[in-house]
């Protein structure tokens, strides 16, 4: 099951020093209480709030453009002051006098989760090592930029062996490669411990480490803890073998400008059974969800690649389609937002989101309605919502494409870019690319052939462009 929750991030600290650490950030995090959701697919508890939007009327049509039926939700072109709908917002943190380094819609955020506490308390008290022991660690220096003709200076850390095991180390979620196995070996006092790990750590016994280790992911914590007891290394090869702390990348959920001291990110969190039946929660799940309101953590922004870079710059001034699924629906915020302030309404937009249920998994809903009433969908746009378990039957982003066909066809028409965002699993960015091509079959006229052709050309163009993952 996935949980979708976003969270917010202000810069309050910079780490730089005569610019050896230009790019990573201290930020104090935020939780903004009205946008915190759950998919329906597992319990909701009960101190987390849920974004969604208020109305006040259920006819099929409001008064201001917003279109309700058929599990649908359409912000429409409508007069922004129409009907004084009003919506509930979460409440606004005060801004801090640092800004973070310039970002555009597309662009990702690097966060730097941190080792549960249990988990290396559990280690450290199964190696009998006492965790506050003062521990200095010497960075490298090439891993800050630093070019090779200058002499770099010595880089020396103090802190608590638990606070590097925690930043360091990934000892409670991720699996570790054959050479942790090779190199614990070497500190095993019981002989079938030893030739059990010696075995994991060969060619031959590749299969074995991959149903033992990689199929249930278990980790450095549970391996030594549960597995091999009298395995006892020494710091420096636990340091050396261990799974390093990898940062998560998410994109970017909101647009600098509307304010550069905090940055938006849309999350999903997993948990799945594993084949043995054993229960697992991602490392940035179980983080997260633990973080408290200004706890100060590490992140650093990270630039789009290049197809998404050059779609930037050709969408700036054209009609956009923005098509998302679940998290996907991160970058189209930002796009969306940039748009606006850029803009204002004068640029169409159109947005289809995909998502479960609209109680609980219509992610930024007060938002998009807000925007709304701003007029962002203006000059022909809307925004669209397929929710896949509202009704009898399932409603996919491909088919609201298809029930729009006229409009997305006339977004083409004057030079329109579109951007598919989301999962890749279930199919949908070739079922939107179908779709797109059914489009314009049936609107512009185009045969099987010709529509393929069509929207190749827009790829080449960069006019369409795709961000999936599996």
């Amino acid at each position: 099951t996935e949980r979708e929750i976003n969270v917010q991030v202000k810069s309050n600290e910079c780490i730089a020093s005569g610019g050896d650490v230009p790019k990573v950030h201290h930020v104090v995090f935020t939780r903004d209480p009205g946008e915190v959701q759950a998919t329906s697919e597992r319990p909701v508890d009960e101190n987390e709030s849920r974004s969604e939007m208020h109305r006040t009327d259920t006819s099929e049509e409001g008064k201001n453009g917003l279109v309700y039926g058929g599990g649908e939700v359409v912000f429409d072109a409508g007069d922004p002051s129409a009907n004084g709908r009003t919506f509930e917002e979460g409440q606004q943190d005060q801004a801090t006098d640092r800004v973070l380094p310039m970002y555009r819609a597309g662009d990702c955020v690097a966060v730097y989760p941190e080792t549960m506490c249990k988990d290396v308390h559990r280690l450290l008290d199964r190696l009998r090592i006492n965790g506050s022991y003062l521990t200095t660690v010497q960075l490298n220096p090439e891993h800050f930029g630093r070019c090779a003709s200058e002499p770099p200076p010595p880089i020396k850390f103090i802190a608590p062996l638990e606070v590097w095991f925690q930043g360091a180390l990934d000892v409670g979620s991720a699996a570790p490669q054959g050479s942790f196995f090779e190199a614990m070996a070497q500190f095993a006092t019981a002989q079938h411990e030893k030739d059990r790990l010696r075995l994991l750590a060969t060619r031959e016994g590749h299969t074995t480490r991959t149903e033992y280790c990689d199929g249930e992911r278990r980790t450095v914590a549970e391996i030594l803890c549960e597995d091999f007891p009298s395995v006892r290394p020494t710091m420096p090869w636990l340091f050396h073998a261990s799974p390093r702390l990898r940062a998560r990348l998410f994109s970017a959920a909101s647009a600098w400008a509307d304010s550069p001291s905090q940055v938006a990110l849309t999350a999903t969190l997993s948990e799945w059974t594993t084949p043995f039946g054993r229960a697992r929660t991602g490392l940035f799940a179980r983080w997260i969800q633990g973080v408290k309101r200004g706890k100060v953590v590490r992140i650093e922004i990270v630039g789009a690649d290049g197809d998404i870079s050059r779609f930037v710059k050709q969408s700036l001034h054209r009609p956009l389609l923005l098509v998302a699924t679940g998290a996907g629906i991160a970058p189209v915020r930002a796009f969306a937002r940039e748009r606006l302030l850029l803009h204002g309404s004068t640029v169409p937009t159109a947005v289809v989101f995909g998502c479960r249920r609209r109680q609980c998994d219509f992610l930024h809903a007060s938002a998009w309605a807000s925007e709304s009433q701003l007029g962002l969908f203006r000059h022909g746009g809307a925004f669209v919502l397929a929710c896949s378990r509202d009704g009898a039957s399932k409603v996919y982003v491909q088919h609201r494409i298809k029930q729009h066909a006229r409009r997305i066809w006339d977004f083409t028409k004057h030079g329109g870019c579109i951007f598919v965002c989301g999962g890749s699993t279930t199919g949908m960015p070739d079922a939107v690319a179908l779709a797109l091509e059914q489009v314009a079959q049936q609107v512009g006229g185009l045969s099987q052939e010709e529509s393929r052709s069509w929207r190749q050309d827009l790829v080449r163009k960069g006019r369409y462009c795709v961000e999936a993952w599996t």
